[in-house]
Order: C-alpha cells, then structure tokens, then sequence
C-alpha cells in the first residue's frame, strides 16, 4: 500500500507516481527481493512488465516470467537501491543499484531505468557496471528536471527508447 498525495490520482483510473511514492515502490520492492517474497515483488511490476538487461542478457516479460525469475533467487540474494531520481511528468525513474549476497565480500553495482504505469513498474531496463560502463559517463551528459526540481540523469538516446522522442 502507497500512502499518496491528494493529487497523485490523475486521468482515467491512472494512478501517477511523485517522488515519494516511487521511492516507496523500488523500497517495496527491495524488501520483497532481499526477503525472496516472490509474490511481494511481483506486486510491483504491471502484468504485462518487461524487465531487460540489453544484448538479450536478460529479458522476462510479464508476470509468469517475472515469477520464474524471482523464485530461482539463491537465499541471501539482497538489492540495495542508491540515488533514486524521479520523473514524474513521464513516470520514468532511475537508480543506482547494489546486488549480491549476503556475507559476501563483494556485490555487482548498476544503474535501473524505470517506466511506471498506473503506480507499479511496467518496464525495467539495467545495466550492470561490469557490461555497460558507458552508462556511468552517460548519466553525467544529460540531466532532465520535472517540475518539483528532483532531476533525472538519463542519456538521451536511452530516454527516447523508453519513453519515446522528447521532441
């Protein structure tokens, strides 16, 4: 359950994230991972979601896949989300991620794309730091500000892939 500003309910039956309450999404979800709740996790994407990692390394589209992705994590397997942004007037967000296990020296770092329909996660695009490095340098080259001043650090070309030209 979201606690949500009055004015966070917008259009025909969508529901419109801010800041907050997407912070509480990828918190939920965090939760739900590091615990292996699979039902809980999945609570937080769309039906039809599409979680990827570029060059086919991965890719599960909807909830059954998502399912089958989530209930094969090894126990102790954690997320930790760093420096989430939001864009509300898209419903895009990103954030630095630590994945690993837990008592392990060491976890793999990465950066999340997010889409969000109707409060929940509809599209998940990663990359991983040690496939995409260029996206480290990327999210210095392009900042996009909404209109409460939280601002998004996203290459461009990366942007119109997810949510379409800006144009």
């Amino acid at each position: 359950m979201y606690l949500l500003r009055p004015d966070a309910i917008r259009g025909v039956g969508m529901l419109v994230l801010g800041p907050q309450e997407y912070h509480a999404l990828m918190t939920k979800l965090a939760q739900a991972w590091s615990r292996q709740d699979t039902e809980s996790a999945l609570e937080c994407f769309t039906s039809d979601a599409v979680y990827f990692e570029p060059q086919d390394v991965q890719f599960y589209h909807g909830q059954e896949q998502l399912r089958s992705y989530f209930g094969a994590l090894t126990p102790g397997t954690f997320i930790v989300f760093h420096h989430l942004s939001f864009d509300e007037s898209n419903q895009v967000g990103a954030g630095e991620f630590s994945f690993g296990l837990k008592g392990k020296s060491s976890a793999d770092h990465g950066v999340v794309i997010v889409k969000v329909r109707d409060g929940k996660i509809a599209s998940w695009c990663e990359y991983p730091s040690e496939r995409d490095r260029l996206l480290s340098k990327t999210l210095s080259d392009w900042t996009a500000r909404n209109g409460s001043g939280t601002s998004v650090t996203i290459h461009e070309s990366l942007w119109d892939r997810l949510v379409g030209s800006r144009k």
